[in-house]
């Protein structure tokens, strides 16, 4: 990536080489009043150098980096607000405060500067490798016709981290796979990225192999009940028994998971079982009467 951080000398901007001090309290307020009557007077003002001197006193986090890089651009000074932007991206490599990579980004891209922008969103994978960092990557790796390279790097990336945290040592675990629910990991944002893909079976695939959270062991029983329904019905039973167990009043949420159950059964033709099912449920939950009479309600 071309970086114009000189530009700030050529320009003749006073640009303090600030690096916080993590020994030091964040901003006391004294100070932070002054500071903030000093920027409120600067952009009553209209000086833009006035207002970036103020703001500039402060260069603890990449966001005051941003908003230096923001006034600049409103005041149509493109070249310094992008060697602001740049100049905070360099002093904060690792932040996975990901404002002002993004508006560099953006900025590239309007200048048709695609994989200057590309490098930036990669950066911002590697610091925080979830979904929306995955779509951004698609978003601008797709204006260069470069995704497939880049989602294998970016696949390779998260699984290279699975497998690294997998080599941990960790407690005795019971090695059940679902419906008993693996602590997530690095994993759990592979079945995000392929969940998000629409490759539902990839994402099971990963699920039953690695891991996931609850909230994602249930959308894979939902896109996959229809097909699927065998698998599902697990998922589902074990949320009942959590949702039961966890509830001090209403049953509203597990009972419909009930219903739920009730269907898939039904589907596949095995009302037997269901019934088998709500048995089980009654005498594990005998002491739960507004959850029985809810079961009642089944009849």
């Amino acid at each position: 990536m071309r970086s114009t951080g000189g530009s700030l000398k050529r320009n003749g901007e006073r640009c303090p080489n600030s690096v916080p001090d993590k020994k030091e309290r964040a901003y006391e307020r004294p100070r932070f009043r002054l500071t903030a009557i000093m920027e409120a007077l600067a952009r009553a003002s209209g000086d833009v150098e006035a207002l970036v001197a103020a703001m500039s006193r402060n260069l603890a986090n990449p966001y005051q980096y941003l908003g230096i890089a923001e006034a600049y651009k409103k005041a149509g000074m493109m070249e310094k607000a992008l060697a602001w932007a740049e100049r905070g991206v360099e002093t904060f490599p690792q932040s996975r405060d990901d404002r002002v990579r993004e508006f560099l980004a953006v900025e590239y891209s309007r200048l048709g500067r695609h994989h200057d922008a590309l490098a930036i969103v990669w950066q911002t994978f590697l610091c925080s490798p979830d979904v929306p960092s995955y779509e951004r990557l698609k978003a601008h790796a797709d204006q260069v016709g470069e995704w497939p390279h880049w989602r294998c790097q970016a696949v390779d990336h998260l699984e290279s981290l699975r497998d690294a945290r997998a080599s941990r040592p960790r407690h005795a675990t019971s090695g059940l796979r679902p419906p008993a629910f693996p602590m997530p990991d690095y994993n759990s944002q592979l079945v995000g990225f392929y969940l998000w893909e629409q490759d539902v079976e990839a994402a099971w695939a990963e699920a039953c192999e690695h891991g996931c959270p609850r909230w994602q062991w249930l959308a894979l029983a939902q896109v996959r009940e229809t097909t699927h329904p065998q698998g599902s019905l697990p998922i589902y039973q074990v949320e009942v028994l959590n949702l039961v167990r966890a509830t001090g009043g209403s049953y509203e949420e597990p009972f419909e998971l009930v219903k739920r159950i009730r269907a898939l059964f039904s589907r596949m033709g095995q009302e037997d079982q269901f019934q088998a099912y709500n048995a089980t449920l009654r005498r594990e939950f005998s002491r739960k009467r507004n959850f029985i009479r809810l079961l009642d309600s089944l009849h």
